[in-house]
This record gives structure tokens, C-alpha cells and sequence, in this order.
């Protein structure tokens, strides 16, 4: 089942190290939702070697910004430090349903960018998250070897 879930993942957080000695593990939230977690039965979790694997998820705790989780089959801190630094990964059917009118980022790759006044400027090819505003970039079409870089602002 999981190489079919392969295709489109989007992480959701990053375990920093183990937390105690009973295979607990802490994790700092990558999402807009990190109250996510606490209806969560299980993860992909993908190592710093590039191993996936869905763990089921046994416990979650909040603690100052950051996540405490148990994974079945996690019961150590030999088990947990191997999950250092790993990526947890969701499946866009596990991805936090937006209200109307919302989208996730991702969802904008491949639209068309119009000016206000009708002209096109190209398709939105990327994303960049800068910290003060994302930049879109949009490229005019196929042989133009120049991009827009649009401040969503």
C-alpha cells in the first residue's frame, strides 16, 4: 500500500531526537495545523536515508510548540534516535480539508497568471517561501528561457 501513497506526500513535521527513554520521540510541527496530530493513527515516516515506512501512532503530547509522539513498535531510545532527523509524511487524502475560498500552496502550481487587466503572463511553474511573502514564479511559455518572480503581496 505504501508505494502507491509514494506519489504525492507533503511532510507535516520533523523528528528532532528521542524524548525520554520509553521510545518517544520530539517533533517540531511543519504544519499550519499542528493540532493535527492528536487525531492521527498513523504516519509515513521517511528517514534521513530516504526510507519510508507508516508507523502507527500510539500517543501524542503538546509541550511548548512542540510535539511528543509514540510509534508502535518505537519502545526505546536505540529505536527512537534512528528516527532522528526523519520527515513525517502525510497523503494529500490526509491533508487538513481548507474552508472555501483556501487552498494549499500546491494547488497553484500549473494555473495561468493573468494581470488585472486581462493579459497573461504565463503559468505559475514554482513557489519560493521567502519568510516575509512567498514569490511566485511564472513562466511565460515553453521557449521563453526567462521567468517572472511576482511577491505575493
Amino acid at each position: 500500500m505504501l508505494a502507491a501513497e509514494e506519489n504525492r506526500l507533503f511532510d507535516i513535521g520533523k523528528i528532532t531526537r528521542p524524548h525520554g527513554l520509553k521510545g518517544d520521540v520530539k517533533v517540531i510541527p511543519t504544519t499550519d495545523f499542528p493540532e493535527r496530530f492528536a487525531n492521527m493513527t498513523s504516519v509515513i515516516i521517511e528517514t534521513p536515508t530516504g526510507r519510508r515506512a507508516r508507523y502507527t501512532v500510539e500517543k501524542v503530547q503538546y509541550q511548548r510548540g512542540f510535539v511528543i509522539m509514540h510509534f508502535e513498535g518505537v519502545n526505546d531510545v536505540d529505536a527512537a534516535e534512528k528516527l532522528r532527523n526523519a520527515l513525517l509524511l502525510v497523503t494529500q487524502d490526509e491533508l487538513v480539508p481548507l474552508p472555501a475560498g483556501h487552498y494549499y500552496l500546491f494547488e497553484l502550481i500549473g494555473l495561468d497568471v493573468v494581470t488585472q487587466e486581462g493579459n497573461r503572463l504565463g503559468k505559475l511553474t514554482d513557489i519560493f517561501r521567502t519568510g516575509a511573502n512567498d514569490v511566485y514564479v511564472v513562466k511565460p511559455d515553453e521557449n521563453d528561457r526567462h521567468d517572472y518572480l511576482l511577491p505575493a503581496i
